[in-house]
């Protein structure tokens, strides 16, 4: 007899192993579902359990209640002992059929069968449906312990975006990006080439001298000088000679004197570059790289100290989450 349907005497187990009561239920078998009413005319659904969740069946068994709503018959009186104690067996005193079911969430559920037909045909579709217990199912993992969530670049960017701040993030790296390519720039074609030179020593005949003030005793000294190659052949050029302190240009009065001749050096690679002091003439590159990287590196260094002081322990925390992660999550 095929029964998929109707009120079953059940007991729940909860997944704490806490039996409850034996109670008639409305139960619902389909071909991936036991659904679980009140009753037949029940709208809410107490309970779903899906097939393939259940990792456990098999038979169980209940000694039957005597009922006194209706007659028992005497199957054997037995008083071979004769202590006038009598032992009554029941005729319908017989087991009662239980199919036992565990979820994989260890809930468990007894019901009882009228049939061997009706238990035969619940448990083959239980068994066909039937899932797979797992490693974790059979021993879950410890709870994992309460971690604050990770601060990182990514979170620092989003909240900075969700706040309309997004533009002051982009001008940091903007203005970043500026002063070092500027930096680069100057320094790898501004500086570097004077300061690579190689010096070719040679004697420079001074036929005219004039200082052009610049800026706070900084002066370009002009002088007209006449000098041999390694070749042996004779340039005339204008030098164009730094000078700055105290002693310029008074400096030029008394050591390029003109009509004079004076050792001098020209570049070996460009030899129209003539020069007294190498030096100096680096020195005045320097200051002029530095001075305007140093002017914009400035606020980019006030900014940076001062975001940095007042959010140390966010940007200590942002740095630790993002580069040194926590392999456990």
């Amino acid at each position: 007899m095929s029964r998929k349907d109707g009120m079953f005497n059940c007991q729940h187990i909860s997944d704490e192993g806490v039996a409850g009561q034996w109670e008639k239920k409305y139960l619902q078998l389909t071909e991936s579902n036991l659904i679980v009413k009140e009753n037949a005319d029940d709208n809410i659904v107490r309970s779903t359990i899906h097939l393939c969740d259940i990792v456990y069946v098999e038979r169980d068994s209940k000694p039957k209640e005597i009922s006194l709503d209706k007659p028992n018959t005497i199957e054997k009186l037995d008083d071979s002992t004769n202590t006038g104690q009598v032992t009554v067996e029941m005729a319908d005193s017989q087991e009662t059929i239980l199919i036992h079911i565990k979820a994989r969430y260890k809930s468990e559920w007894k019901i009882e069968m009228e049939s061997e037909d009706i238990y035969q045909e619940w448990y083959q579709i239980f068994k066909r449906k039937q899932g797979i217990m797992r490693e974790i199912d059979i021993n879950p993992p410890p709870p994992k312990r309460y971690s604050k969530p990770k601060y990182t670049f990514r979170t620092f960017y989003d909240n900075r975006k969700l706040l309309g701040e997004r533009w002051m993030i982009l001008a940091f790296i903007a203005y970043t990006a500026i002063l070092v390519v500027l930096f680069s720039i100057l320094w790898t074609k501004y500086v570097l080439p004077e300061k690579n030179i190689v010096e070719i020593e040679s004697q420079c005949f001074i036929q005219s001298a004039n200082s052009v003030y610049v800026y706070k005793r900084n002066y370009d000294l002009e002088i007209l000088v006449t000098y041999k190659l390694e070749s042996g052949e004779s340039l005339t050029n204008l030098m164009y000679q730094y000078c700055s302190g105290n002693g310029c240009p008074s400096f030029m009065e008394d050591n390029y004197k003109v009509g004079t001749t004076v050792t001098c050096h020209y570049d070996e690679a460009d030899p129209s570059y003539v020069f007294f002091d190498l030096s100096q003439m680096v020195r005045k590159r320097y200051t002029i790289t530095f001075g305007v990287c140093g002017g914009l590196l400035g606020p980019w260094l006030i900014f940076v100290l001062v975001m940095g002081f007042l959010s140390r322990k966010k940007i200590a925390q942002m740095f630790k989450d993002s580069c040194c992660p926590d392999d456990e999550d």
